[in-house]
């Protein structure tokens, strides 16, 4: 076997091995709520992000502090669009190291 293809067949199994281990278990930091509010009469467009569960995902509980006054957060929440994320963060470190060893391989 030549050295490059037992490089590219250890590469290979060290992916397998790296995702069954990364879907074994997710980080809090793999889920938020992002949201995105834009300019409110002297307040400049701000973007929030916090681990809330889906059903939390919305200005109330996402937005803090709150920027503006409490007569004007209905107004202002409205203005906000939230969206829950959900991503693997594991699976994207597994993939960055398999491109670097490729990478180093080919040299």
């Amino acid at each position: 076997m030549s050295a490059r293809r037992a490089n590219t067949f250890g590469s290979l199994v060290l992916l397998c091995q790296l995702v069954f281990f990364a879907n074994a278990s997710k980080s809090f930091e793999d889920v938020r709520c992002k949201c995105i509010c834009p300019p409110y009469r002297n307040i400049t467009g701000h973007i929030y992000n916090r681990n809330v569960s889906q059903k939390d995902c919305n200005c109330l509980h996402v937005v803090y502090p709150m920027p503006v006054p409490g007569h004007d957060v209905e107004a202002y929440c409205l203005l906000c669009e939230c969206k829950y994320e959900e991503r693997s963060s594991n699976t994207i470190k597994v993939l960055q190291s398999f491109t670097e060893g490729l990478s180093t391989g080919t040299t």
